[in-house]
C-alpha cells in the first residue's frame, strides 16, 4: 500500500491518489528521541502501520529531520517528519508498526491494579473548607 505525506494538519494525507493507510485516532504518551539525543515528551494523536501524527509541548522537529519515537510495548519507531505545523507534526515510519503490540501495551497498563492499595485522596487533591463562626456571618 502507498501512502504519501501531506502539509495537512490532520496528519498524513494522500496526494495525487495515493491511498492512505488506515489510521487509528488514539491519545499516547510518548518519548521523540532526536539526532542530536535530545529527547521530548509527545503526545501521539493517530498512528497506522507506516506513519503517525504527533504533538509536542515544546518545538516540533523540523521537516525531513530523522526522529525515533519511543512507544509503550518497548517498540522504537524510527522514521523521518513529512510535515510540521505549529507543534504537531507527521512522520513517515522506515518499517511497518505492528499496531497489536502498542494496543497490547496499552490494555496491560490499564488492567494493571496499582501496588498501592490505599484508596486515600492525596493531601494535594483534598478540598479545604474553613471553619466559620456563624455568629460573625450578616444576613444577605
Amino acid at each position: 500500500m502507498s501512502t504519501a505525506m501531506g502539509d495537512s494538519g490532520d496528519g498524513l494525507a494522500p496526494q495525487g491518489g495515493a491511498t492512505r493507510a488506515v489510521r487509528s485516532a488514539r491519545i499516547i504518551r510518548a518519548m521523540l528521541a532526536l539526532p542530536d539525543g535530545e529527547q521530548r515528551d509527545v503526545i501521539v494523536r493517530n498512528l497506522s502501520t507506516c506513519g503517525l501524527g504527533a504533538t509536542c509541548r515544546s518545538l516540533a522537529p523540523m521537516k525531513g529531520e530523522h526522529v525515533t519515537i519511543h512507544l509503550p510495548g518497548e517498540v522504537a519507531a524510527h522514521g523521518v517528519v513529512r510535515w510540521v505545523k505549529g507543534q504537531a507534526f507527521g512522520v513517515a515510519l522506515d518499517q511497518d508498526l505492528d499496531i497489536a503490540v502498542i494496543e497490547g501495551a496499552l490494555q496491560r497498563r490499564i488492567t494493571t491494579p496499582s501496588t498501592d492499595s490505599s484508596w486515600e485522596v492525596e493531601a494535594r487533591h483534598k478540598v479545604y473548607t474553613p471553619r466559620v463562626d456563624p455568629t460573625t456571618l450578616r444576613r444577605v
